[in-house]
């Protein structure tokens, strides 16, 4: 009798099944049976998360099996009945094309269970129990009757379709559900909220654009009463809090929000909304999305000599490929990247102390201003040549870092090496003709390409911030976008880890592999994901990307890590860089019909993933790491302060006076203003507030120069009001 409890609680009060001639019935639980502790402990052990009483009380209300027809069934006659019908134990499910809704029945045949021959089809319990992800958009359902089946449901889309209620208490383990455009009314919404699972979680109950007139105050404060927080879907297809005043600046006044262009896509450069899809598929709260962020950087950067990869030596510091014994301008990069990311300027620093110091072959000692791309622990260099993933790393973060903390020797570092790379001081590190970053600025190294190299979103950046050949970076952005579209394989969606400007695969001496989807090339799955989010100019194409991308992934079962570029011959297991990759990719494939429970499989093996240890834990293990930042909503994109206000406006009204000078010098002294805008009062930008930057205020009123900024406060303005009221 154990055994049916344990099925049954699991199942929490309905079951569904078929009778011999096809017709539905549901199987259900009343009180016929006195409750004991053995049924009571059943019930425990089925669901920990019940106190004695709650067991007890379920246990009163649910000890034997009713048919629809009101017949009680033991267990030996309900197993009969189910051996009619070719099933062979209490602890299986009749399904035949009377179950439920054919979208369920079909992702049950296609993904989870497999079927016998026979007429009747039966699944196994445990086969229920895999099912964690379900999506039924668009399919004109009138009902979700047998959704409770589903007892380790975590993710639930059913919008687009003919639903009047929905019923979720039986779904214990619910952490985001889509319902937007059904028929709910009011009412159904109250019996919906009140349905949730305690657990809390992200509910997507209405598009933007509708107003949220049925789905209101009353609701929304049910729901979070629960630990819900309410998403909306905007025109764009994403997701965004629902009537929450947007954050457009960190704790010591950086800036990360709207710009206003004339051609304005829907990417977070123009919006400035970062929105962790952590939390809008997994359900995951701003506190779990920060421990796992905590996680990370206290394992690969503050771990043991086990776990950490970063390694500080006195003033300066380094990111240590682990099993090669080196150090590389790839991992230094990505550190420096990280840290920026996550605020943490002193390990920035040191990173930078390193890489400058020993690796960079500085333009004002007559370098060619790129980078030695190996190198020992010590500093002593093993290879001069550079690897252009390393440089444009460098300037990116180098770039984020000076608008960040407002530092002038930043910037001035990072416009060096933006002018190295078009015959500022030697080869170019892209193509003169075809303006796509080359495999290396040297003879015959410089006529091909590996595309994990092609970083558009940074290059578009590139085109907007470098102070020189901006033509030519505006080119190089095209081309750019171009390029990983191109070498995007048409059947497998994989690309190959060495390519020529045409996309086809290129082959070399020193590398059996070149032509293959090996270790470098997952990096593009996240080169045009983290694309797609933050600019979206190529929203189309790189959803295609992602498409082919993730079908041929899904068709594999994630098993394999290694492939030649059409797909064939797979080998090695599928990589922690590759789910963190392949997850970044489906940013692109949010909203597309028919991937909401890929793109939850893909940010749940991102999430669950356990940070590498060992001998080989450095380059899945950044990859990864850097992967996260963009699925966390932690990578921004931060902008200098005169996006939004003048240098010297200490106080953020969009002109310089008296006033600002004056709020400088209560700085200096240790009495701010509230208010008080930091990075426009640095005017010297070197990250300190000084005398010097009062006087430099003073002199910005006395030359006359104290106009609006380019985006006046006023415009941000705008972009806020149009949150729902």
């Amino acid at each position: 009798m154990k055994k049916v409890f344990l099925v049954l609680i699991l199942t929490i009060v309905m079951v569904s099944g078929a009778k011999a001639d096809g017709a539905h019935y549901n199987v259900w639980l009343e009180s016929c049976e006195t409750v004991n502790i053995t049924v009571i402990n059943a019930i425990k052990d089925a669901r920990p998360d019940l106190s004695t009483k709650e067991a007890k009380t379920l246990a009163e209300n649910a000890p034997c099996w009713v048919l629809e027809n009101g017949t009680k069934e033991t267990a030996a006659t309900l197993t009969a009945t189910l051996n009619d019908n070719s099933c062979s134990a209490i602890n299986y499910l009749v399904i035949d094309d009377s179950f439920s809704e054919a979208p369920i029945r079909s992702l049950l045949e296609d993904r989870y269970v497999d079927f016998s021959d026979s007429k009747y089809k039966c699944v196994s319990m445990g086969g229920l129990e895999k099912v964690k992800a379900i999506s039924v958009r668009n399919q004109n359902l009138s009902t979700l009757r047998d959704i409770d089946v589903f007892t380790r449901l975590q993710f639930l889309d059913c919008s687009g379709n003919q639903l009047t209620s929905l019923d979720l208490t039986v779904n214990w383990k619910l952490k985001a559900l889509f319902c937007y455009d059904n028929q709910f009314s009011q009412n159904a919404l109250n019996s919906l909220v009140a349905s949730l699972p305690e657990t809390g979680g992200t509910i997507v109950p209405f598009r933007k654009d509708d107003g949220g007139n049925i789905f209101g105050a009353t609701q929304m404060a049910a729901a979070k009463a629960k630990g819900w927080e309410t998403f909306v879907k905007n025109s764009d297809g994403q997701f965004e809090p629902y009537n929450e005043e947007p954050q457009y600046f960190d704790a010591s006044g950086a800036y990360y929000g709207p710009t206003t262009d004339a051609d304005a896509y829907s990417g977070t450069y123009y919006t400035g909304r970062y929105v962790s899809p952590f939390k809008t598929f997994l359900g995951k709260t701003d506190a779990e999305i920060q421990a796992k962020l905590d996680q990370l950087w206290n394992h690969y950067f503050k771990g043991n000599n086990n776990q950490k990869v970063y390694y500080d030596v006195g003033k300066e510091a380094y990111i240590l490929d682990v099993n090669n014994q080196d150090v590389r301008s790839e991992g230094m990069s990505y550190g420096m990247m990280i840290c920026v990311q996550t605020n943490h300027k002193e390990e920035f620093d040191k990173l930078w102390n390193f890489a400058k110091s020993h690796m960079w072959h500085n333009p004002s000692s007559g370098g060619d201003g790129y980078f030695s791309w190996q190198c020992n622990t010590d500093g002593s260099v093993r290879d001069q040549g550079c690897a252009p993933d390393g440089e444009i790393y460098f300037m990116m973060s180098l770039l984020f870092a000076a608008n960040r903390w407002h530092d002038a020797s930043y910037m001035e570092d990072a416009q060096a090496i933006l002018k190295a790379c078009w015959k500022g001081n030697g080869a170019s590190l892209f193509s003169e003709q075809s303006y796509i970053v080359v495999f290396q600025p040297t003879p015959g190294n410089n006529s091909w390409s590996d595309p994990s190299y092609s970083l558009p979103a940074y290059v578009d950046l590139f085109s907007r911030w470098s102070t020189t050949n901006q033509d030519k970076w505006k080119k190089a952005t095209k081309a750019t976008r171009d390029h990983l579209y191109k070498s995007s394989n048409t059947k497998s969606g994989l690309f190959s880890d060495y390519n020529n400007f045409d996309g086809t695969p290129h082959s070399v001496s020193f590398n059996s592999s070149a032509t293959k989807y090996m270790y470098d090339a997952m990096r593009c799955a996240m080169n045009f994901g983290m694309d797609y989010y933050l600019f979206g100019a190529d929203a189309e194409r790189q959803t295609v990307m992602a498409q082919r991308l993730i079908d041929f992934f899904e068709g594999d079962g994630y098993k394999h890590a290694r492939f030649n570029w059409d797909g064939s011959n797979p080998s090695e297991t599928y990589t922690l860089g590759e789910a963190g990759c392949n997850a970044v990719a489906c940013y692109a494939l949010i909203g597309k019909d028919g991937y909401e429970d890929k793109v939850w499989t893909n940010l749940s093996m991102a999430w669950d993933a356990v940070p590498m240890t060992g001998q080989y834990r450095y380059y899945d293990g950044m990859v990864h790491y850097l992967a996260m930042l963009h699925l966390c909503g932690a990578f921004k994109i931060w902008k200098p302060i005169t996006d939004v206000y003048k240098m010297g406006d200490a106080n953020g009204d969009h002109s310089v006076t008296i006033t600002d000078a004056v709020g400088v010098v209560n700085k200096i002294l240790g009495n701010p203003s509230p208010g008080f805008i930091e990075p426009a009062a640095d005017v010297n930008r070197d990250g300190n507030i000084t005398i010097t930057d009062a006087v430099g205020v003073v002199n910005i009123i006395l030359s006359g120069e104290a106009s609006a900024p380019k985006m006046e406060l006023e415009n941000v303005d705008d972009i806020e009001a149009t949150e729902p009221e």
